[in-house]
């Protein structure tokens, strides 16, 4: 093997090692987006059996409004 098939298999390598470790923080990015949205959701669950429908109908008529 000479030296440049050597250098090539290194550079390579560290490629890959590279792509593993940013497909690991993805996946750890998407594992936290996860966490927080299921937090949101149970947020708004307690919201909607604490408030009545007829509030949250009005509110949500008023929020499209400003839009």
């Amino acid at each position: 093997m000479t030296e440049q098939e050597k250098k090539l298999l290194v550079d390579s390598l560290n490629n890959e090692r590279y792509a593993l470790n940013q497909l690991k923080y993805k996946e750890m990015e998407i594992a936290l987006l996860k966490k927080k949205l299921s937090l949101y959701e149970n947020r708004w669950h307690k919201l909607m059996n604490l408030l009545p429908v007829k509030v949250l109908r009005y509110a949500l008529r008023y929020i499209k409004g400003l839009k």
